[in-house]
């Protein structure tokens, strides 16, 4: 792949999410892996999520608003488009990374040249305690990568959304 400055364009989308914004920006900051730009789109919400984004003043952070919310597709649609990265990892202004999650992934679509790499999650409440996955996807995790790719294949999507790192030439 060509060498792209930064390594990692992750495309938050925000609307009304004043709750949680700053944890979630926080988490990006966060990481030990640090070639990264933060893309914020905040699609015209009315809670205070504008000031608290623009509370954050580090030069990594790219920030859009849009007078009205166009939608979730739209802005992540948008937001791929303003990505410089050689990746792409989709947030949302109600989810957060762990602090690990860009260092563990890019090292290894690196080292094995894997075009999109996910990551186990938790689903947590307002509260930030962990739900017990047999409560939200009414099953265990799968005990094997195989058990995993025919429940995927067979099932509904159960992926997280903010878990994937993808190869931005995938994405063109």
């Amino acid at each position: 792949m060509a060498n792209l400055s930064p390594a990692v364009s992750i495309v938050l989308i925000s609307y009304n999410d004043a709750a949680y914004i700053a944890r979630v920006i926080q988490s990006v900051l966060d990481q030990t892996f640090e070639d990264f730009e933060l893309i914020i789109l905040n699609g015209g919400g009315t809670d205070g999520t504008r000031e608290i984004i623009r509370s954050f003043t580090d030069s990594r952070i790219v920030y859009h608003e849009e007078a009205t919310n166009r939608g979730i597709s739209w802005q992540l649609n948008a937001g791929i488009a303003l990505a410089r990265g050689q990746y792409y990892a989709p947030l949302f202004g109600d989810d957060f990374f762990l602090p690990r999650k860009l260092e563990v992934q890019h090292a290894y679509a690196e080292r094995t040249g894997a075009k999109a790499v996910f990551t186990w999650g938790e689903q947590r409440d307002h509260t930030g305690a962990t739900i017990a996955a047999e409560e939200w996807c009414n099953r265990p995790a799968p005990a094997t990568h195989g058990e995993a790719i025919r429940r995927f294949l067979a099932t509904k999507n159960w992926l997280f959304a903010p878990s994937p790192l993808i190869a931005m030439e995938v994405m063109q």
